[in-house]
C-alpha cells in the first residue's frame, strides 16, 4: 500500500463529438468539468462514456506527497482537474527548490500520512522533485490543454 498519484487525459467535447452524438450531453459534460468538484467530475466521467473514451493515463507517481498540498488534493480517490497554469507553477517551484535556497518547505511542502512516504527534505525528496520537474516539463511540451483535461486521481 502507498500513495499512488495518477494524472490522466480526458478529451474535451469537440465539434465532431457533438455532431456525432448528443449536443446537450456534451454541453452538460463540459459544464460538469468546469465546476471542478469531485462529484461533478465523477458524474462527467460517467456520462462521457457515451461518446468519449475512458481516461487515458499520462503520468504516475508513487509517494510523491508534496503534490497533494501543491494541487490542493484532499479527498482520497477523487478526481481534480489541473489547469495548465498550475502545472507551469509546479515546474517553476521545482526549479526554485532545486536551486537550494531553502524554499522547499514553503513552495513544495511534504504532507504526512500513514501511506504517504517520508516527509524529510533529504536526497529522496530532491530526487522526487527532479523527477516531477522532468515529468511535467515533458507534459507541457506534449499535452494539449485546449483539447484535453488533465485530471489528478490519488489512491491511498
Amino acid at each position: 500500500m502507498g500513495l499512488d498519484i495518477y494524472f490522466g487525459r480526458a478529451k474535451k467535447a469537440t465539434y465532431n463529438d457533438v455532431v456525432r452524438h448528443n449536443k446537450e450531453l456534451a454541453v452538460k459534460i463540459d459544464s460538469l468539468y468546469e465546476k471542478n468538484t469531485p462529484e461533478s467530475i465523477a458524474e462527467a466521467v460517467n456520462l462521457r462514456g457515451e461518446y468519449q473514451p475512458v481516461l487515458e493515463d499520462v503520468l504516475y507517481f508513487r509517494k510523491v506527497n508534496f503534490l497533494l498540498p501543491f494541487f490542493g488534493y484532499e479527498e482520497n480517490m477523487s478526481d481534480v482537474i489541473i489547469p495548465k497554469e498550475e502545472v507551469e507553477q509546479l515546474v517553476y517551484n521545482c526549479k526554485l527548490v532545486l536551486n537550494g535556497d531553502g524554499v522547499a518547505e514553503d513552495l513544495l511542502p511534504t504532507e504526512g500520512g500513514f501511506f504517504f512516504g517520508g516527509t524529510e527534505y533529504d536526497d529522496v525528496y530532491t530526487q522526487r522533485v527532479m523527477f516531477v520537474l522532468k515529468s511535467f516539463n515533458d507534459l507541457l511540451e506534449t499535452f494539449d490543454f485546449d483539447k484535453n483535461y488533465l485530471i489528478m486521481h490519488c489512491w491511498w
